[in-house]
């Protein structure tokens, strides 16, 4: 063994645990998303359920959170793609339509259907939308 060895692996091994530790914590108290409600409900036009519909909530300030309608017109809220909810407070709502054909004579973008605005709760919640 070489003289310095011995105490060089106790400070190395400080350093390693010190380190992960940093690593620990910077992964503990925040959170990469702002505070969500967990909204769903049911999309009907004309008293009908609307299928197909895309639904999406957006705060100023923050990505929309969307979702489709079901055959019965139900849809959830996913925020980012990874969390369940949208953003907690007035959100602007729009009910929208992708398009039918690939056709470019047919136009570009979702129809929109339906504009509006709704408050957004903390917790689970059910926001029904009828036009």
């Amino acid at each position: 063994f070489h003289e310095g060895s011995a105490s060089m692996k106790p400070r190395w091994l400080s350093i390693l645990f010190l380190l992960s530790g940093l690593l620990a914590l910077g992964g503990c108290g925040g959170s990469d998303h702002p505070t969500l409600g967990e909204v769903s409900g049911t999309v009907t036009r004309g008293n009908a359920p609307l299928e197909g519909a895309y639904v999406q909530f957006k705060a100023d300030g923050a990505p929309g959170a969307g979702g489709f309608t079901n055959a019965q017109g139900q849809y959830r809220l996913t925020y980012i793609g990874k969390f369940d909810g949208a953003v907690v407070g007035e959100n602007a709502v729009t009910v929208s339509l992708p398009p039918q054909s690939d056709d470019p004579s047919q136009g570009e973008g979702m129809t929109v259907l339906y504009e509006g605005t709704r408050q957004v709760e903390s917790g689970p919640q059910t926001v029904d939308i009828e036009f």
